[in-house]
């Protein structure tokens, strides 16, 4: 059965250029749709991501109907932990450093 999604997060280091930037693309995406986006209170709201609502990383998982993590294996890993109990569909979206 497919899913409407009115509410996401976006999890990971948003204050880190390589995540905000692609946080912030997503962000625009869900708000043009009318698209509620948490993220974590903890989350530099100077930073380009003014238009999310900004809640406890604890409730993200649970106030979210998705959660998009932005960064590398550590953050997926890290909000996989918090949806894991929950009925919440998490994506990943790699920011990860590789290592040559």
């Amino acid at each position: 059965m497919p899913r409407e999604f009115t509410t996401v997060a976006l999890w990971g280091r948003l204050g880190e250029l390589s995540v905000a930037e692609p946080a912030f693309q997503v962000l625009n995406h869900l708000r043009k749709r009318g698209i509620t986006v948490l993220v974590s209170a903890t989350a530099d709201p100077a930073r380009l991501l003014t238009g999310a609502t900004h809640v406890d990383e604890r409730e993200l998982a649970a106030r979210a109907d998705l959660v998009v993590a932005i960064g590398g294996d550590g953050t997926l890993l890290h909000a996989a932990r918090h949806v894991a109990a929950r009925d919440v569909p998490l994506v990943g979206i790699n920011r990860g450093r590789s290592v040559s």
